[in-house]
């Protein structure tokens, strides 16, 4: 039943590309500053100006939400990180414009987090339209399933990528394949991954239907 609620398998989609990208995020860095960059001290500046976008996220998401709505704000966030993210494509080697850029994607990220569990709720009341049963428990499993297997895959799509290029750790300079690996999972698949999430958000059309999906529901309940 929960496969057969599109809305509950687009939050389930969009809960882990969203974590996919961040566990890119968290863990790609060291490779890029190495390898790309020349200099491993980098990765301190990265992780401390990191914080910045996540601190605003989680401070604006509130707002944006109050402001433009759930599915809006997904929308709008999915395609500035969508934009963000292409235009590094541009000069992938420059460290402050590739680290202003990858900033606006981690804020760009913050809110599907944040709202997962909205789009999921949004989900168990389609679930009581449809079917008659709420499913709440079983709708929830989205938000847990997304979240620990979006981070792993994340952490495991790098080890791939490297592993596709014959990575050798103690080789004094990246071949074109390492590069090319090392940009595939700080810059391609992020960039698919955001095209996937804005798609999804854009089809994502339950929120104008809840006022009169609660309606039809309280309709039923006051039958019985």
């Amino acid at each position: 039943k929960l496969f057969g609620n599109k809305y509950w398998v687009l939050a389930l989609i969009m809960g882990l590309m969203s974590n996919v990208a961040y566990g890119l995020a968290n863990s790609s860095g060291t490779y890029y500053c190495k390898w790309i960059y020349g200099d491993d001290n980098l990765v301190a500046i990265l992780g401390a100006v990191g914080m910045i976008p996540t601190i605003l996220g989680f401070a604006l998401v509130g707002p944006m939400n109050k402001k433009l709505g759930v599915v809006k704000t997904l929308r709008v966030c999915f395609f500035i990180g969508m934009i963000a993210t292409a235009l590094r494509i541009l000069n992938p080697t420059h460290f402050w414009y590739n680290t202003i850029l990858g900033c606006v994607s981690s804020f760009a990220n913050i809110p599907m987090m944040c709202l997962l569990g909205v789009t999921t709720a949004m989900a168990i009341d389609y679930n009581a339209y449809k079917y008659g049963k709420r499913m709440v428990a079983s709708s929830q499993s989205a938000a847990g399933f997304g979240g620990k297997m979006g981070n792993g895959l994340g952490v495991s799509v790098i080890g791939w990528c490297l592993a596709i290029a014959h990575y050798d750790a103690t080789a004094d300079v990246a071949t074109m394949a390492t590069r090319q690996a090392i940009y595939a999972f700080n810059i391609y698949i992020p960039l698919i991954l955001f095209l996937v999430m804005f798609i999804c958000a854009v089809k994502f059309d339950l929120e104008a239907k809840l006022p009169e999906i609660r309606e039809e529901l309280e309709k039923r309940k006051a039958q019985k």
